[in-house]
This record gives structure tokens, sequence and C-alpha cells, in this order.
């Protein structure tokens, strides 16, 4: 009996890393029944989700998203293998149309049996951590913005009921197993132990060795990447130094902090009612068993918010600047 497990994300929950592990571990996966088929550019199987979007030409090399699934059909879906495939944007891309949609279903219904694996954060760090990470490489971004579209109930960011329906709808008769990303942050490969254990195999993290130079895509620091958003001449990446540099104005103007939040405090009250109402309902849908924990507040009380930026904290960081350029 062939089974297709879908690692679907979400984004910001250490799924980089394990498709970088995924990646290296492919010949053991193999030996243990597990496949995680190769793509052309990237550790994840992006293109394979519909979203390829944004992704270098080298990711195209093998022909588009159907080609590639073709070809996975024709290899593992009269087989007794198990199929792993991983990207965040099987969870964030059913939007995209209904053509779209309707055809990865067609695909995805060729195994006997399928399982989607989601991880959730908590929503204010989910799309906090998504906000730093889309700032640190997007000029055009602003956060009372971005947070206004990503707290939408029709947002494509945001994983709560309305993308839940879209995804039942996507891959009907699909077996959904979701769990909270904190308490699996908590343990060593905890996310990777958890997307290991949907192949239903004695695989664990420990059989996948982690090499030096597996990819782990971190977010920043909120309000210093915030800050060197705002000050960065370049389109692109912001880089790491001028990160570093707003954080040490921060910290000579305000002196010690526990830590920083991108949000006023006003967009935390605001929002919090809602989020508490769309985790409830995505709980519910997921059953009285789930391992979603139920909505939390952050606790913020003694961060830096976005509303404590003084004229003087910018001023601090012109002067960090001028002096690293003194010493140059």
């Amino acid at each position: 009996m062939s089974h297709l497990v879908i690692h679907a994300g979400q984004h910001k929950t250490g799924t980089t890393s394990v498709q970088h592990r995924l990646a290296r571990n492919r010949a053991t996966l193999a030996r243990h029944g597990v496949i995680y088929p190769p793509t052309p550019g990237t550790a994840g199987h992006h293109v394979m989700a519909g979203t390829g979007s944004g992704l270098p030409q080298i990711c195209f090399e093998a022909g588009g998203r159907d080609e590639l699934w073709q070809s996975l059909l024709d290899r593992h879906a009269n087989s007794d293998d198990v199929v792993l495939l991983s990207s965040e944007d099987f969870s964030i891309g059913l939007r995209d149309g209904s053509d779209e949609r309707t055809s990865l279903g067609g695909f995805v219904k060729k195994f006997d049996r399928v399982t989607v694996v989601l991880v959730l954060r908590q929503p204010f760090e989910y799309i906090q951590s998504t906000f730093i990470m889309k700032s640190a490489a997007a000029r055009a971004l602003t956060c009372a913005g971005f947070f206004k579209g990503a707290f939408s109930p029709t947002s494509s960011i945001f994983f709560g009921p309305e993308l839940l329906s879209e995804l039942t709808r996507t891959l009907p008769g699909a077996e959904l197993v979701c769990a909270s990303y904190e308490p699996l942050a908590a343990q060593p490969d905890g996310v990777l132990d958890f997307v290991l254990s949907a192949t239903e195999t004695e695989l664990s993290s420990k059989d996948l060795p982690e090499g030096k130079q597996d990819w782990r895509n971190r977010s920043g620091l909120p309000l210093p990447t915030y800050m060197a958003h705002c000050i960065a001449d370049s389109p692109h990446f912001v880089d790491d130094a001028l990160i570093n540099f707003a954080q040490e104005a921060l910290e000579a103007h305000y002196g010690q902090f526990s830590g920083t939040t991108c949000y006023t405090r006003a967009e935390l009250a605001n929002y919090a009612p809602a989020l508490q109402k769309w985790r409830d309902e995505l709980r519910a849908e997921l059953g009285p068993d789930t391992l979603v924990a139920p909505f939390k507040m952050p606790d913020y009380e003694d961060f830096l918010h976005r509303e404590d930026l003084t004229p003087g904290a910018w001023v601090e960081v012109c002067r960090v600047l001028n002096r690293v350029r003194q010493l140059q």
C-alpha cells in the first residue's frame, strides 16, 4: 500500500532545517522504505506544491510541477513505499486558483493513503516571525499594513479555519496530523521527530545526522530587524551587521530590557479576540484529541514595543553607524 506523507509547514516552524536534514540523509531514509524525492535547486518540494514563484530557474530543470508529480507517481504510486514531501507552501498555496487545487488533489489521490503533517505556532509569534523574515528581504513593507493583512480571515499566511477548509477540500480523505510548535521546539529535533513519526517507521532524528552546513532559517531580533529594514538602502536582504548595530543602539538608549516586539500594545489588544476565536474554531474542527494548543497571549509586558521607539532611539542608531564608519 503506497503512503504519501506531506509535511505542509507551517512557515517558521523549523521547516527549512527539517528539509535540509531530510535531503542530506536521503539514502538512509530510502533504506528504511521512506522516499524523499530530490528536486533541483532546493531541499524542499515547493515546486510540487504549485507555488514556484520566486524560486531560481534551476528549480525547474526537471520540468514543472505536473512533470515532477507524474514522475513520482510512475515510480511509487503502485509500490509499498512511503513517499515524504516537505514544503510550507502546501499549507499556504491553496488559494492560487481552483485549477491548481483540483490538479494537486488529482495527483495526491493516486496514493492509497495520504497523511498531512502540520506544525502550528501561536498566532502572534508566528506572524511577527513571518514579518521579520519578509522585512529583511522586502523594501516596501510596513508593520501596520502587514499585520492588518496577515490577521484577515481570508489571509493566506495565517493558518486558521479558512485554510483548513481549503486543505480538506484539496486533499479529501487525507489524514491530518497537527501539533503545536512550542512543545516540539523545546525538545532536541522535536519537529523532525514529529514529521518522521507520520511515516510509521522506526526512524528517528538520531538516524539522520546533521551536517555542518545544514541551513537554519532563524528569524532575527524583532525591533532591531524592523529598524534595520527602515534605514537600509538596499531593496534586498538586510545585512546582519545592520541589525546588530540597531540592537546596540537600543541597548545604549534604553539600557537593559527583556526583549523587543514589532507589535504596538494597541495591535496586540485589537487582534487578540479574533485570534482567540479562530484558534478555538480550528481546534474544534481538528477534534478533541488535537495536539494544537489553545490560543495564548505572548508575554511581552516588559518588552520594548514599536511605539516605544522615540526619536532619540533613531538618533542613537545614527550615532552607532557613524562611529562604525569612522573606525573603518
